[in-house]
């Protein structure tokens, strides 16, 4: 029923427009995005072909890689020779300020007008999630860009932690919940022989690598502080509203120094810091059919530790309660919706049309197939009886599961969709009483194991938001000056070339954040803040 009330909207909103001929109006856009590089090619694309026969539009589609996208569009926006759309596609974050600027010159042209009158599944999708469009407003309350919108809940909650079931069964010993807990565990599985394999110096205890999820710091360091290892800002409110950065206050130091402590007692493995999925995994596969990681963090970790039948022996650890009793981890509110995904230009010269474009890409049988793929082919409809993880009634089963293979049936994460949580996963058949753990069930064991454990420990992130024009570049040399000031820092007290206990040395650490710039940082963030309609807990 879902699907042919979303068609008849579909088709109200093209009739609305007028029976146009192509002899009456030339339905032609040009379209600068971002490709993914999982992405064979949009012109051969199977989504792509079936989008322009949906809608009669013949889209020239200016295909940037994603690893060149930031130079080619500030190549193309100095040029002037603008396209009529342009897209950043899946990219999370950062975009709000240079939404902010493409306003600000005239670049990009104001949505409300065009969504009040044509906006169908646009309108729908602020009707289901109340406050978006105030989320996606800028500074003067209009809306210049459709948004992505994707409801992901591992997304949301993106800080984890695996911990081997088996390691804990030989220790005797039950998942910890508090720090000193988690130290005895790392303890005892570089003492002993924990996976049986006769050799008890294999084991490694504690692998902390980098992914989007955060950085190798973010799981413990929010047992001290709250600390967002995926953003540069480092920043958190308190109680009374006073935004400040954690990266020069005691309790930052408390949790760098117990890091220390695990790395000097050969408790982290010291490679973490360089480490990512692929290199995790090879280090967790080398135990030649024993298991030796007895945990390691990050939420792409399910690729770090399978391999043979070794990963099975690990489920989900939740956050650690700390010694002031704080038990936390980041909740990404704000990245459900990925802005600046349909941005019609000032050289458009049929921003109807442009629009008519954007509005049909939120609807769900287009979704369903730039997110999926073709249908009948990389999913099909659930028949009765086919059931839900939760055990309700499916509405579609995937025939072709998601891998990081190049193809060319969908468009991964790229261009524009909207995707609810149960159109991403939560409508989707699943096989009763199947494995978890299989490949084809990943998304469940990620899905399943955020609900369980880091759900119920969720502290809201700051939002991004829109740097003034007259103080972006100051900003973003501070920006970039602070995140490699501090990154080296970290490193050097995590691995003891800097002293964290020594009370000089953290002083000539804090002292050359204020020569960097961080209270100007704060500054320029909160002047932002202020302005933006976004607002923390709002």
């Amino acid at each position: 029923m879902k699907k042919i009330i979303t068609l008849l909207l579909t088709l109200a909103f093209l009739c609305s427009l007028g029976a146009v001929t192509a002899e009456e109006e030339q339905r032609t856009l040009t379209v600068l995005c971002p490709v993914s590089a999982l992405v064979e090619n949009y012109d051969t694309n199977d989504f792509i072909v079936w989008l322009e026969e949906q809608t009669n539009i013949d889209v020239e589609w200016i295909q940037v890689p994603s690893t060149s996208w930031e130079d080619k569009i500030s190549a193309i926006i100095m040029s002037g020779d603008l396209p009529d759309v342009i897209s950043y596609g899946g990219k999370y974050s950062g975009v709000r300020t240079t939404l902010q600027q493409y306003a600000n010159e005239e670049i990009i042209i104001p949505l409300d007008d065009l969504i009040e009158k044509y906006g169908v599944h646009t309108k729908q999708m602020f009707e289901e999630q109340p406050g978006l469009d105030t989320m996606i407003a800028l500074e003067d309350g209009h809306i210049y860009s459709l948004c992505s919108y994707s409801d992901i809940i591992h997304c949301n909650w993106s800080s984890r932690m695996v911990i081997n079931d088996e390691f804990l069964k030989a220790l005797d010993m039950e998942k910890p919940t508090t720090l000193d807990e988690f130290y005895d565990y790392l303890v005892g599985v570089r003492d002993n022989d924990v996976n049986g394999n006769g050799d008890p110096n294999d084991e490694v205890p504690y692998v902390a690598l980098n992914n989007w999820g955060g950085d190798p710091y973010t799981f413990l360091m929010n047992s001290f502080i709250f600390y967002d290892g995926r953003n540069i800002s480092k920043l958190d409110i308190d109680e009374d509203g006073n935004i400040y950065s954690v990266l020069d206050q005691d309790a930052f130091r408390e949790g760098l120094a117990f890091m220390n402590k695990l790395y000097d007692e050969g408790l982290i493995y010291e490679g973490s810091l360089s480490m990512d999925a692929t290199t995790t995994r090879a280090l967790g596969e080398s135990g030649e059919g024993y298991a030796i990681i007895g945990c390691v963090t990050g939420t792409g970790i399910y690729a770090g530790v399978q391999g043979g039948t070794i990963y099975p022996q690990y489920s989900g650890l939740a956050p650690l309660e700390g010694y002031t009793g704080l038990r936390q981890t980041p909740y990404y509110r704000y990245v459900n919706a990925r802005e600046g995904a349909w941005m019609i230009t000032t050289a458009c010269k049929n921003p109807e049309l442009a629009f008519e474009l954007g509005d049909f890409l939120l609807s769900y049988d287009s979704t369903m197939r730039l997110r999926k793929g073709a249908y009948g082919k990389c999913w099909t409809d659930a028949e009765e009886g086919q059931l839900t993880i939760d055990g309700r009634q499916a509405t579609f089963v995937e025939l072709i599961p998601y891998s990081s293979e190049v193809q060319n049936s969908h468009l991964d994460n790229d261009l524009m969709f909207y995707e609810t949580r149960n159109v991403f996963l939560d409508d989707r058949a699943f096989e009763q009483g199947s494995d978890l753990w299989s490949a084809e069930n990943l998304q469940f064991w990620l899905s399943e194991t955020t609900k369980e454990y880091y759900m119920p420990y969720g502290k809201e992130v700051l939002p991004s938001v829109a740097i003034p024009s007259a103080l972006v570049d100051e900003y973003s040399v501070i920006s970039t000056d602070l995140k490699t000031y501090y990154t080296e820092w970290m490193a050097a007290f995590l691995n003891g070339e800097a002293d964290i206990e020594d009370d000089a040395v953290w002083e000539e650490y804090k002292q050359g954040l204020y020569d960097v710039g961080l209270e100007r940082f704060v500054e320029i963030y909160l002047e932002a803040y202020e302005a933006s309609p976004l607002k923390w807990g709002a």
